[in-house]
């Protein structure tokens, strides 16, 4: 075989010996690549996402129906989590454990998602409840049901919820049981930074923006 159909066929071993090794994204099934179109919700990961343009509608859909559209700058580091199924660390993050999925989340990044018990207190998170109703709730305080606290940011993210939905989970993850683990371990974080906060933030804004919108 001539050298140059040689190289040919080392290159196209070497890809696909990449591509076997290559951990897959669950919402697309391949790894991350760069989205085309751009994400619109979850855009900071527009680089590189595990995520295509639908999932991101789906995202930022169901962070509309959590989030009271006049407390959307409240809660920004909700909405990083919802969009972790577009991070393109995501198959990093999730380990099989005796048969159970497990989503790491990095215990700086847990620690700002769920301060405090009352962090989600002020304005509530909506819920839908079996007969459709729309239900308020008040981590730390109150659940549907009872008096029952939500006082940790395991108990709060892996809440099951009225329909057994687990509302407070990330969209296409929702399987999967969150829990916290040690910086510098594999596990999903919004790094620490202001930029990746202000992003989240303004996606919460320009979600509330479209509802405001439509309502006048």
């Amino acid at each position: 075989m001539p050298r140059l159909q040689w190289a040919v066929v080392a290159v196209v071993a070497a890809v696909a010996v990449s591509q076997a090794g290559a951990q897959v994204c669950r919402a697309t099934g391949v790894p991350p690549a760069k989205p085309v179109p751009s994400l619109q919700n979850c855009y900071f990961f527009n680089s590189l996402s595990c995520c295509v343009a639908g999932h991101d509608d789906v995202i930022g859909e169901y962070l509309k129906a959590l989030v009271p559209d006049t407390c959307v700058a409240e809660y920004p580091q909700l909405a990083r989590l919802f969009c972790a199924a577009c991070s393109p660390d995501q198959p990093k993050v999730v380990f099989s454990v005796n048969g159970t999925l497990e989503l790491r989340l990095c215990q700086s990044y847990a620690m700002r998602l769920f301060t405090t018990p009352n962090q989600y207190s002020s304005c509530g998170l909506k819920i839908k409840q079996a007969d459709a109703s729309t239900f308020v709730v008040l981590p730390g305080i109150i659940e549907p049901g009872g008096t029952k606290s939500l006082v940790s940011v395991e108990a709060f993210v892996n809440w099951n919820g009225p329909l057994n939905d687990y509302p407070f989970r990330p969209p296409m993850l929702r399987d999967m049981r969150f829990i916290v683990a040690p910086d510098g371990t594999d596990c999903f974080t919004d790094a620490g930074s202001a930029a990746a906060v202000s992003a989240a933030a303004l996606l919460l804004a320009g979600l509330a923006s479209v509802s405001l919108r439509r309502s006048g």
